[in-house]
């Protein structure tokens, strides 16, 4: 098993991310879970720098499927908030939310 802890150093908080070799699991990805369903990571969010950049480099990738596979689908300006985002799903059927200029801290469990 392969085994890494990424911490953020000013929320003080910590991701363990872990890969089993033995024993070999189930090879095959499982259909589109939903949000709430249990059993693993189903939504993370991350910030970045640059919504617009991250989505057209994303959108390029092997495995990713838009949450929307419309053409037209883009980055979304959240209306009377200077914030961006966009959804994606990942090959494991994780959905990822990029979001861009959110201010830390304005919001209640927000560190």
């Amino acid at each position: 098993m392969d085994v890494r802890f990424l911490k953020h150093p000013q929320a003080n908080i910590y991701l363990e991310l872990m890969a089993y070799h033995v024993p070999k699991g189930n090879p095959a990805i499982p259909l589109q879970p939903k949000t709430f369903d249990m059993g693993g990571p189903r939504h993370i969010a991350m910030e970045v720098s640059n919504c617009n950049e991250v989505f057209d480099y994303l959108r390029r990738q092997e495995g990713v499927t838009m949450i929307n596979r419309s053409e037209n689908y883009h980055p979304v300006e959240l209306e009377g908030f200077p914030i961006t985002f966009f959804y994606w799903i990942d090959k494991y059927g994780i959905q990822w939310e990029m979001e861009e200029g959110r201010r830390v801290g304005i919001s209640r469990g927000i560190a």
